[in-house]
């Protein structure tokens, strides 16, 4: 129902919120840019890393845009994938930014992507969001 503000986005939000069956953690690392230990088995933050939770809940995660990049050994083209990661907007606290970083804590239907850790590049914000949209860079384990 449309109310004297606007259109009523709780039926789409309640729907968006519906396909989120896969979880996820956002932390804030201790000092901007840096590593943010994880228990290997919880995907939490370690206690005494210094990093803050910021959200534990419900999540997903899906490829948002690949692109080509100039290639920092020669001029080898590097693809890299942005992916957009939706959490409920009640619920989600506003405010995550840049450099916080998403781990995935499990997934109906991609078991195997458990475990993936993403950084956020920036929050993609509007009006008539039905969810909080962030978009982030997956970091790749280290070799």
């Amino acid at each position: 129902m449309a109310t004297e503000t606007g259109p009523d986005l709780e039926p789409g939000r309640l729907a968006v919120e519906a396909l989120m069956d896969d979880t996820c953690t956002v932390t804030r690392p201790a000092v901007k840019g840096g590593a943010v230990e994880l228990d290997p088995t919880t995907l939490r933050p370690l206690p005494g890393s210094g990093a803050v939770g910021l959200y534990d809940g419900p999540c997903t995660i899906s490829a948002a845009d690949t692109t080509a990049q100039e290639g920092t050994i020669g001029a080898q083209a590097q693809t890299r994938t942005r992916y957009k990661v939706k959490l409920p907007i009640n619920g989600s606290p506003a405010g995550i930014r840049s450099g916080d970083v998403i781990a995935l804590t499990s997934s109906r239907r991609d078991p195997a992507s458990v475990g993936r850790t993403y950084v956020v590049d920036e929050e993609v914000t509007g009006t008539m969001s039905v969810s909080r949209i962030l978009l982030a860079t997956r970091k790749q384990p280290a070799q």
